[in-house]
């Protein structure tokens, strides 16, 4: 699971406010995030991974300028148990996708990437 934090952690206007992993296999993920580009990327990640990435907003706005601050908007990644024989298989799957985009990106190394992917057996 620190794994998974970090990788989340490299993504371009990223701020983790809540990390929650429990042993059944299921993890949580709230964050504050002010480029949309990472938006994009981070929900084409939980889509092909089967995790719930949910969007709520702070508190309302006032004016405009309110309403339209990425500050005001959370974002959640949720990951529930797989199955039994592999309750990570979400996070784990996540984790490999956002291995792969990052090191796209050129925000993560190669080498790294297919360490990571031997290490959860992929």
């Amino acid at each position: 699971m620190d794994v998974c934090r970090r990788l989340v952690g490299l993504y371009e206007g990223m701020t983790i406010e809540r990390f929650r992993a429990h042993p059944s296999g299921a993890a949580h993920i709230v964050m504050l995030i002010t480029e949309p580009a990472t938006v994009a990327r981070l929900a084409h990640c939980a889509t092909n991974s089967n995790v719930g990435m949910l969007v709520w907003g702070d508190s309302r706005g006032s004016t405009e300028d309110e309403w339209a601050s990425p500050e005001r908007i959370r974002y959640e990644l949720r990951a529930e148990p797989g199955s039994v024989e592999e309750p990570e298989l979400n996070v784990v799957t996540l984790c490999v996708n956002m291995a792969e985009q990052l090191a796209s990106l050129g925000l993560l190394d190669r080498e790294e990437v297919r360490t990571l992917r031997a290490g959860w057996g992929w």
